[in-house]
């Protein structure tokens, strides 16, 4: 598989908050061996780390996730769904502070396809082939966070949040996930480049990425200029008794359903087609399309899945959904979420 053929994998929302390395290989293998080829065990490996760090000694009452849009501490989610349903009312009098956990993470190796689901920014590979660079998909690719901080809201701030009146009657009646923090950081990809002696020029800075070219031009790496919320911490929030509790996060064994996601400025019939070219596919859409906030909406067209047996479908779904938007992609979430749901994301509006 070429790099233009594994870009269709690309998690535009996810990408837009990462940074990345770009690539060496062989690359030295993880302490135990391991070498990464599952989203959800990457993703457990990660949140394991975290849970280590803030609750060691009994089971959180939190998920880490990776993040698929920038949402701010105190958003209300639909339970096992990116789809928000309240940005304000849960909000903390103030933002909690960013500690310094620098070496929380390790240097992880994942196989190139992994990476790619990952985060790997479509503009940015695009230039790197443009330049000359190329990856193989049977490269692995060493991933390493820096300058890694936490923010979370501790017991005491999310209890005063929830128990606001506004925020009380959102959860009255139904139980919500809440964001409840972010682990920030510059990720790093490492790999070879498979025509190291064919670079076309120098890439010194593709948008907000440093990009380095190295031995040779042999390996390239690219890397965020800035700290990212690249993590995306979250709680699950019920309504008992008149109490707010706070409680593991499962998944519900609710049959899935496809949500269709509107930008709020969008004021042409693109979601209306949309639902109609699913229903007549036969998927099991939401009786009504979702209106979200311009700024929480993605650049590109994407079909969002939560369970690996939902990818066909999802695959199924992005065809579709090209018909109307040529750049449309599949992106994985690693949320718990029931079998056969999907979100349908369509692009942002430009103002």
């Amino acid at each position: 598989m070429s790099c233009i053929q594994y870009l269709k994998v690309l998690a535009c929302a996810v990408a837009s908050t990462l940074l990345i390395v770009g690539c060496i290989s062989p690359t030295p293998p993880l302490p135990d061996g391991s070498v990464y080829d599952n989203i959800d065990k990457f993703q457990d490996a990660l949140a394991a780390r975290v849970a280590g760090l803030l609750n060691p000694d009994k089971q959180p009452d939190f998920k880490v996730v990776v993040s698929q849009a920038s949402f701010p501490i105190g958003t209300v989610l639909r339970p096992n769904s990116t789809i928000p349903i309240e940005y304000t009312s849960c909000l903390p009098q103030s933002k909690p502070p960013s500690v310094e956990a620098n070496n929380l993470f390790p240097t992880y190796t994942l196989t190139s396809e992994l990476a790619v689901d990952f985060g790997l920014d479509n503009d940015v590979i695009k230039k790197l082939l443009d330049a000359g660079i190329t990856i193989k998909d049977t490269n692995t690719v060493q991933v390493s966070v820096k300058d890694s901080q936490i923010e979370i809201l501790s017991d005491r701030d999310l209890a005063s949040a929830t128990a606001k009146a506004d925020c009380k009657s959102v959860i009255a009646t139904r139980t919500v996930w809440i964001i409840r923090g972010y682990v920030h950081g510059k990720r790093a990809f490492e790999t070879k480049n498979e025509t190291a002696n064919d670079v076309k020029g120098k890439v010194d800075k593709i948008a907000s990425f440093n990009v380095n070219l190295a031995s040779g031009n042999a390996s390239v790496s690219i890397t965020d200029e800035k700290s990212k919320p690249f993590l995306q911490i979250i709680s699950h929030v019920s309504s008992a008794n008149g109490r707010t509790e706070v409680k593991p996060i499962s998944t519900t064994a609710i049959p899935g359903q496809i949500y269709v996601q509107r930008d709020r400025l969008d004021i042409s019939h693109s979601a209306i087609t949309t639902v109609k070219n699913l229903v007549d596919a036969g998927f099991p859409v939401y009786k009504s399309v979702e209106v979200v906030d311009n700024s929480k909406m993605p650049k590109t067209a994407q079909v969002r899945y939560f369970n690996d047996s939902d990818k066909p479908s999802a695959e199924k779904a992005v065809s579709l959904l090209k018909r109307q938007f040529n750049s449309a992609n599949i992106v994985r979430v690693g949320l718990p979420a029931p079998s056969g749901q999907l979100e349908v994301w369509l692009p942002k509006v430009s103002q």
